[in-house]
């Protein structure tokens, strides 16, 4: 049987990680001085979540300078005990807009940076999500990529968002050297994955487990190095696979595509990459030495 400890031990990246998710939830409780009733409840979806959880309850409690830098810093002490050395950590378009500009997250940001910087890594991510209009997205982004704080962009797929609007954003961002990477789900069929890949310059997939079984998909994504970043417990959450048993890393290891494990949102799904790497190991996903070459 394979522990946890077995894998605590070894420095990780986290490159899927919804910061303003991103921490345990006795922390969250804590610090909002409140429970989610029900919490974590059952929902089908991303966008279910969205709705049900973080409007009702996270965005809520308010985000002034010094809650950003709270709830910021409960995902990345999260992070640090689990010996996470290198954080891609994604900032909401919501979370920045509370802050009313981007220097006021800079500021916050400077800080967590001189406060964390002996432990960990932290290169931040912004995203868009489903609810920006594409006239908030024209605005704001073009200084934010010129501002050079973030070093990729992110968006979820499934927005209201038109084509052209992202294809104008995305090569700006890739002008500027930015990874430009989606949250792509079982929603969005192998084919539908491949022209957002390519409408977009994408570097990385953000989900995308179902993609193991198209071996069409699988080649595309080892010919063109699309790093692929899962959370097996988001898709044991949402039913994506039945099971870490089920979770398919075999065919995306033996098609050459490298994937990486990563907690998503602790808060929700509750299981740091040890916790999921020794669930893994011990349903037979994979191998202990397999799961450690991800990290």
């Amino acid at each position: 049987m394979a522990g946890v400890q077995d894998f605590i031990s070894l420095p990780k990246t986290d490159r899927l990680n919804y910061l303003g998710i991103g921490m345990r939830y006795a922390s969250f409780v804590s610090w909002a001085g409140y429970e989610i009733p029900g919490f974590p409840g059952a929902v089908s979806n991303t966008y279910e979540l969205i709705d049900n959880v973080i409007k009702n309850f996270i965005v809520p409690r308010g985000f002034s300078g010094e809650d950003v830098h709270s709830v910021l810093s409960l995902a990345i002490q999260a992070a640090v005990e689990d010996n996470v050395r290198t954080l891609l950590g994604t900032i909401d378009f919501s979370m920045l807009s509370r802050l009313g500009n981007e220097s006021l997250y800079k500021k916050v940001y400077a800080r967590l940076e001189k406060r964390y910087s002996e432990k960990i890594k932290l290169i931040p991510e912004f995203a868009f999500g489903p609810t920006v209009t594409n006239e908030t997205i024209l605005k704001h982004t073009p200084h934010i990529i010129q501002d050079n704080l973030f070093k990729s962009i992110s968006f979820y797929t499934g927005g209201p968002h038109d084509t052209e609007t992202y294809k104008e954003i995305f090569m700006a961002a890739e002008k500027a050297g930015m990874a430009r990477r989606a949250l792509v789900t079982e929603m969005h069929s192998p084919r539908e994955v491949i022209n957002l890949i390519q409408a977009y310059h994408l570097t990385e997939l953000m989900g995308g487990t179902h993609l193991a079984k198209d071996k069409d998909a699988l080649k595309f994504l080892a010919d063109n190095k699309i790093v692929v970043n899962v959370s097996p417990a988001r898709d044991v959450y949402f039913k994506a696979v039945s099971s870490y048993a089920e979770f398919p890393i075999k065919p995306f290891l033996d098609a050459g595509v490298r994937l990486t494990i990563n907690t998503c949102g602790l808060l929700v799904y509750q299981k740091t990459i040890s916790e999921q790497c020794a669930a893994l190991a011990n349903a037979g996903a994979a191998s202990v030495e397999e799961l450690k070459a991800l990290l």
